[in-house]
């Protein structure tokens, strides 16, 4: 018959055994299979042929995939400023979210490398939510337009200092660069083109 302390013994053993197998061994080979996968992986890519009109198609492909998909996705840079046009798109987007306190004002186009940019001033005084909805919408004009800064700060109350305005009327200040190309409109009047 077995004693109580053998059968512990026996016991701890057995443990003592099924921990250095789920210690040691198993994680070597999960380790061991990664290190497979990985052998695998380079292997693959150093078949892969590295030069040849195999590579050029793929490259071609790869680039006609990349252009389609940007083409998509970027937003025209006209080739005039446009100003009167601008002016209107921003004050037919303020009227459309009902902001009549408003002001816009255009700065001189500053020449950047590969196209200008004209600076806008808006200045409003609306609720918070349609100052978001309007931001959102100039930044979805059908020309490429960037919002530089963004500046909120609560309008002052109509009783003056010790009043608290709870309207949620906001003054925003909102720097928008409109962009385009000076030098394909110039090169187009030289060249006799409207």
């Amino acid at each position: 018959m077995i004693r109580r302390t053998d059968a512990a013994l026996l016991g701890g053993l057995v443990v003592m055994g099924a921990l250095a197998v789920g210690v040691g061994i198993v994680p070597r080979l999960s380790r061991r299979a990664w290190l497979d996968d990985e052998v695998a992986r380079l292997g693959a890519e150093l078949v892969r042929p590295t030069g040849g009109p195999e590579v050029v198609a793929r490259l071609s492909d790869d680039l006609a995939q990349l252009r389609s998909f940007g083409e998509g996705r970027m937003t025209p840079i006209p080739r005039d400023a446009d100003i009167a046009g601008l002016v209107s798109a921003l004050s037919d987007t303020l009227t459309r979210h009902g902001i009549d306190r408003r002001d816009i004002l255009t700065r001189d186009a500053k020449r950047m490398e590969g196209a200008s940019g004209l600076p806008v001033s808006i200045t409003v005084q609306a609720p918070f939510g349609k100052v978001y909805d309007t931001i959102a919408d100039i930044e979805a004009f059908p020309r490429l337009v960037r919002i530089e800064r963004l500046k909120l700060s609560r309008s002052n109350p109509p009783g003056g200092r010790g009043t608290v305005d709870r309207s949620g009327v906001i003054r925003a200040e909102i720097a928008v660069t409109a962009f385009f190309y000076p030098a394909l409109a110039e090169a187009a009047v030289q060249k006799g083109e409207p």
